[in-house]
């Protein structure tokens, strides 16, 4: 590893843990009016009022460890999409994968409460990630008959991505009160609020287990970058890899979404800046995805908690307000760097 390189990932590790220590005392509630050395202290000896212990403990916490799993699992799911189909605009949201779990989860949330009251939250998640599952498999089968080629493979997405938009609006348009217009519409906007421990196991362990898988496939991302051809002729079955590593990432990004809702760009723009910092080895690639996409997700959901007073914005929203110019200043970037756009 470089000097360079070694300053990123030193730097992003401690930008994580201060971002760890810091995000539990934002928010719209202030935690007895001192500072945050002396509220870390109160922390530690024990001298928290039972409601500050119970805000930063039941509140907070579990909604941080949510947004940095699910920062980590969607920069994650970005690049190897990215990598897979040798294109730089690939990510969940885009491919489908993220709106066909909308579409399953507004299905059980608008329908299924007056067929099954008891369990909806955990047939909500089951729906969603049965949703993205599908999805990924419909694109990958219908990839299939068109040999594979990988525009075929981004026009499939897109065109499957407004089917599951169209049936989403459909399903909230059905919706028999205003209430369940109001949790199904809520849902799509993406939210951290209320993930129990079950719901941070689930995504803490499909995310451990799919890093250990991406990084042993490092070699193989970094030599599908360079092209189908190219890498089948250094010994890579480029098709099979590429539908394993989809599906891989289609999972993690289904059991991410039936958690959270729809969370975009993350997976799109992370990747970028990962590979800006330290190349295009996915080794070192796949590290700092993981770091960026929990710092940025992190303070994406302290922005939400405390931007507006007495209310708090959908995750979502956020992320598309920080995402969206992020994505066009690495757009113009990338231009400038390759001599298509003088300024």
């Amino acid at each position: 590893m470089s000097k360079k390189n070694y300053r990123v990932f030193s730097i992003l590790c401690l930008l994580l843990v201060v971002s760890l220590l810091i995000s539990p005392l934002l928010g719209q509630i202030k935690l007895s009016e001192i500072n945050w050395l002396d509220t870390w202290q109160a922390l530690n000896e024990g001298t928290f009022s039972t409601t500050e212990l119970a805000i930063i403990l039941k509140l907070r916490l579990p909604r941080i460890m949510a947004a940095a799993i699910t920062g980590s699992g969607l920069a994650l799911a970005g690049l190897v999409m990215q990598a897979c189909i040798q294109n730089p605009l690939a990510d969940p949201y885009i491919l489908g994968v993220s709106s066909g779990a909308t579409a399953g989860a507004t299905f059980a949330i608008v329908i299924l409460p007056t067929l099954i009251m008891s369990h909806l939250s955990v047939m909500i998640a089951f729906s969603a990630f049965l949703g993205g599952i599908l999805t990924t498999c419909l694109i990958l089968r219908l990839s299939h008959r068109f040999k594979n080629q990988l525009i075929i493979l981004i026009l499939i997405g897109v065109v499957i991505n407004s089917v599951c938009q169209a049936l989403t609006s459909l399903f909230i348009y059905k919706a028999p009160n205003s209430e369940y217009v109001k949790s199904a519409t809520y849902w799509t906007m993406g939210s951290l609020v209320g993930i129990g421990n079950q719901g941070l196991g689930l995504m803490a362990g499909t995310l451990l287990i799919l890093t250990i898988y991406f990084f042993k496939q490092s070699h193989v991302l970094d030599l599908l970058l360079l092209g189908n051809e190219q890498a089948e002729s250094l010994g890579i079955e480029s098709q099979i890899y590429q539908r394993k590593l989809m599906l891989a990432s289609a999972v993690l990004t289904s059991v991410l979404v039936s958690q959270t809702g729809v969370i975009g760009f993350i997976g799109l723009i992370v990747p970028h800046l990962a590979r800006k910092l330290v190349g295009n080895k996915h080794q070192l690639v796949i590290i700092t995805s993981l770091l960026l996409g929990s710092i940025l997700l992190i303070w994406a959901d302290c922005l939400a908690r405390i931007v507006v007073k007495n209310s708090e914005l959908p995750i979502g929203v956020v992320t598309s307000l920080i995402g969206a110019p992020l994505f066009f200043m690495i757009i113009l970037d990338k231009y400038k760097n390759q001599g298509g756009v003088s300024c």
